[in-house]
């Protein structure tokens, strides 16, 4: 079975309540049960995300709920859960945020990670418009495109996003200490609006915790979500 004919057998039960995104053959696809009344997310691949398989096998409250994977003769189709709520990309748009405030969201990013990284497994593309800010207060990480097993050295296909990218993406493997860079340049920009090459926080260690989070040196970096997180 092709991707398109299995989409073909869900619109039997669902309809499309948007098309959320749509590059070359690969689409993202809002849907709502004809009769339920309850919506799905469903992306549609050529690649092979194993991130997905393993999302599926577990629930976290700061992790996007994968509910099913299949298989199919020219690629994947992921179900997804639906969020409610804003990214953290359009509330920054709106105000700036206070340090307890980017604590609270961040430890809960950082322990997405943890989990992710325990697995053996690279999200590689952390950023404001990766972040679900939940209505109920939670927060969710999401968008699991650019992941990777932290194994070999060939990563550079889907580097990620730039500014938010750790430095050894361009040149060859990374590990989780790419995903601390990303955190550690969330938290400048949350606190500063701006990337830590360009302003860094008044605060001497909230400035601390950014210049070491995203040190160029990986080595110099926290080794671990769960450390910066400490940090925090």
């Amino acid at each position: 079975m092709t991707r398109q004919e299995y989409l073909a057998e869900l619109l039997n039960y669902y309809d499309i309540e948007r098309t959320l995104s749509r590059k070359g053959t690969d689409v993202l696809l809002l849907l709502r049960h004809k009769s339920l009344n309850r919506s799905i997310v469903v992306r549609s691949t050529a690649r092979d995300l194993p991130i997905a398989d393993y999302l599926k096998t577990i629930r976290f409250p700061s992790l996007l709920e994968v509910y099913d994977t299949m298989h199919l003769s020219d690629g994947l189709v992921i179900l997804e859960e639906a969020m409610a709520g804003e990214t953290l990309a359009a509330r920054i748009t709106k105000e700036a945020f206070r340090f307890r405030e980017a604590k609270e969201i961040l430890i809960q990013v950082a322990d997405a990670l943890t989990v992710i990284h325990d697995a053996g497994y690279v999200h590689r593309d952390v950023k404001p418009a990766n972040i679900m800010l939940l209505q109920d207060g939670g927060v969710k990480l999401f968008d699991f495109d650019a992941s990777r097993h932290a194994v070999g050295t060939d990563d550079t296909v889907r580097l990620g996003t730039a500014g938010f990218a750790a430095p050894e993406q361009y040149v060859g493997a990374s590990d989780r200490r790419a995903d601390v860079f990303a955190l550690g340049v969330l938290l400048n920009v949350m606190l500063t609006g701006k990337h830590p090459s360009e302003a860094l926080p008044k605060e001497m260690w909230a400035r601390h915790i950014v210049e070491k989070a995203t040190a160029i040196n990986p080595e110099k970096r926290f080794a671990s979500a769960e450390e910066f997180k400490k940090a925090l």
